[in-house]
Order: structure tokens, then sequence, then C-alpha cells
């Protein structure tokens, strides 16, 4: 194996770059990136990845012989309850990336996109184009973070290449080598609520997804408790947008505006006003941020659902700075439901 990645640090892709990135230039498997020049990222042809391509990316990504964490319950309701003696696998893999200030933190996260692409055997024109938009990003002016954050949202808000998706699939489905590369980016995401840099909304929000009728019919032993989403989560603040498609419309209480004041970061961002489609009144909630759910009721062949937010921040934060432990205490987290089911990820 060429480098021995660990869960605990991000020093395995700090050497790989050393190997592929010099002052102004980096060259990764069948790509060449000029850092100062976001439209110059080629790839060698509009075909896909050659298989020597495909089998470099795989050296990075071999099983390492190391505890597992404890398997998740599983529930043909797409939650998972969280009892003493496990907590969601996701959080064994997502801690806060170590840079050691060797690269800058914007060349580390390319090389993540290129191998992560790489590894999950997208065109070449598919990763180049993220990588160029995620380049043209880091050329612009750094002095102020919040155009950095903005950019993030314009990156996420775009259909094509639909990069919104491959995050939330990879949490949605809690695979560890896909996050051990994409956390060097979730993280930022992280601190765009944790920093304020985008502002909140309070009030009403909706959110309407299609599920199963089996899935929803065990929807109502949730009643009454706390429930989590897995992924980033999309709303709106306009109950038409939402009632566009699906059988499951979500109405949202958020918590008071005093609340999202006094609190240290922002429960959600309101991307309405930067997104590339601001006509869906967009508002974003990270992971793991807490709702009870209150009631479902039948409206002719729609089901909605109210949810009240109960948490002033997501969780998952705490577990990326969780720093002196392999595993985080349980203890924070019992009583907890986890949504995980991965049909409605990529909204």
């Amino acid at each position: 194996m060429l480098f021995n990645h660990t869960k605990t640090n991000g020093c395995w892709i700090e050497n790989l770059t050393s190997q592929v990135v010099t002052t102004n230039f980096a060259f990764l498997p069948g790509f060449s990136i000029t850092l100062s020049d976001p439209n110059d990222v080629t790839c060698p042809s509009d075909n896909p990845m050659q298989g020597k391509f495909r089998n470099l990316a795989r050296r990075f990504f071999r099983s390492q012989d190391e505890q597992k964490s404890p398997p998740l319950i599983p529930s043909s309701a797409g939650f998972q309850f969280n009892p003493d003696d496990a907590v969601p696998e996701i959080f064994e893999y997502l801690r806060i990336p170590s840079f050691s200030g060797k690269h800058d933190k914007f060349v580390i996260q390319i090389t993540s996109i290129v191998l992560f692409g790489l590894r999950k055997g997208l065109s070449e024109k598919y990763i180049t184009d993220i990588s160029r938009i995620f380049l043209r990003h880091k050329c612009r002016d750094r002095s102020d973070p919040s155009l950095y954050y903005k950019s993030l949202i314009h990156l996420w808000s775009l259909e094509q290449p639909a990069f919104y998706n491959l995050i939330n699939k990879a949490l949605a489905e809690a695979n560890q080598d896909d996050l051990h590369l994409l956390r060097y980016i979730i993280y930022d995401y992280f601190m765009l609520f944790w920093t304020k840099a985008i502002p909140y909304y309070a009030g009403i929000l909706y959110r309407g997804i299609h599920v199963p009728d089996e899935i929803i019919n065990e929807l109502y032993e949730f009643i009454g408790k706390t429930i989590c989403f897995t992924c980033f989560t999309s709303t709106t603040k306009n109950r038409r947008r939402a009632d566009l498609g699906g059988n499951v419309l979500f109405i949202i209480e958020t918590i008071s505006s005093y609340r999202q004041d006094i609190a240290g970061n922002n429960s959600n961002a309101d991307i309405s006003t930067i997104s590339q489609f601001p006509e869906e009144e967009e508002v974003l909630y990270p992971p793991l941020t807490s709702f009870i759910l209150m009631d479902i009721q039948k409206e002719k062949d729609l089901y909605v659902i109210r949810l009240t937010e109960v948490s002033g921040c997501s969780h998952m934060l705490a577990f990326f700075h969780d720093l002196n432990r392999r595993r985080t205490p349980n203890s924070v987290f019992t009583g907890l439901h986890f949504s995980y089911h991965t049909s409605s990820y990529g909204t």
C-alpha cells in the first residue's frame, strides 16, 4: 500500500499531495491542474477512466486491520435507535482534518475531490468540472471568509455537477472511505453554520419527499420522540415548492430568533439569496440537527408530518472536535433516533 491512511488524521493525503503538487501546479492520475488558473484543469480525454487509473485509486483504499465500529441496528423505518452499546457508524470516521501547513488547504481539498472521483468511477469530465469550480472559488479574495462560504453554497446548489448529491450519499451510507476524503470539505460546510457566516431563518419550513408506505406506517412509532436526519437537509420557506412532488410533507417549526441570536452557531442557513436557484427559497440544515416528531396526519394522498426543532446546533460538529477518543461517548446521544433512509439523500 502506498500510504497508510488512518481514520483520525489527514497525514496520508498530505503525503500524497507532496508527491503530486508543486508550487503552482498539480498532477494527479490523468489530471493536470494549474493552481493559479481556475480554467486550467485538464484530463486526458472525455472518455471514462482507463483501468490503470481505477487500479491506482484502489491502492489508496485497501482495508485496514483495525477495530471496527459497532454495526448499525437495522430498521426498515429508516431510523437508527441509539442504545447504550452503539453509536451511529458514521461518527467513527469523522474527525477534524489535520493540516501540517505544508500545503494550502485548498490544494489538499482538490486532491481529495480527484481521488474521490477516481474511486467512485466518475467520468473525467465530471471530476474536471467539480475541480474547476472549486478552484475558481479558491482564487477569489480570501480576506473575507464570508465569500468562501458563499462559494460553498454556490457549489452546493449546482445541479450539474450535483456536488451535494455526492456528499449526502456518502453521509447516508456512512461510507468510511468516502467520508475520509470528503471530510476535508464537509468540515468547511459545518463551519458555515458554526461561524454564522450565512443568516439563519426562524419560522415555518417545509420539505417534500417520497417515502414508501411501509416506512410511513413505522414512522408512527416515533411520534413524540427525537429524530435526526443524517444528511444535509434542504427545506423551503414556500409550501408550494415543497408540494411539487412526493407523498410526505414535513412541516418544521424552527427554534426562535431569540435562541438563534444567543446560540454560538446557527442551526440552519438561509441560502435563498445566494443559491443558484433563489426561487426555491431554500434553507439548509446540517446533519444531526434534532427535531421532535409531533404528529402525522393523512390529507388525501399526502402524509403531513410535523416536526419541532429542539436543538440549536448539529451534534456532528462535536464529533469533528472529539480528538481524544476513538469513539464518542454514547451518553450524549442516548434516546435519539437517526434517519438514514437513503432514498432522499439527493435533496
